[in-house]
């Protein structure tokens, strides 16, 4: 969720951004969050700041349903998750002992 990144605004006026949708997920949330951060409609889906010349791009994808918090459970679990991210980033939760009991 961006609304809990550090400085976010910040962030869509430096670079452009391509969202993917969740299974399920509804792009009106998408829609309504840029517009009121000031961004305007530049095509079914695009948007675009006015100041910073920044774009939002939307796209319908489905992308697999995998959340961090599943990821998380199987590693504390002491279950594979080799499947579901890549291996580098395997390699270095292992290296620092991250989500280990």
């Amino acid at each position: 969720d961006i609304l809990s990144w550090k400085q976010y605004q910040s962030i869509l006026q430096e670079c452009h951004f391509v969202v993917f949708s969740r299974v399920g997920e509804s792009s009106g949330k998408l829609k309504n969050f840029v517009n009121e951060l000031g961004f305007l409609q530049k095509g079914e889906n695009c948007w675009q700041h006015p100041v910073s010349l920044r774009k939002v791009y939307h796209t319908n994808i489905t992308l697999p349903d995998i959340s961090s918090s599943l990821v998380r459970e199987r590693l504390e679990a002491g279950k594979s998750v080799e499947q579901l991210i890549p291996r580098e980033v395997v390699r270095y939760i292992r290296e620092k002992s991250l989500y280990s009991s």
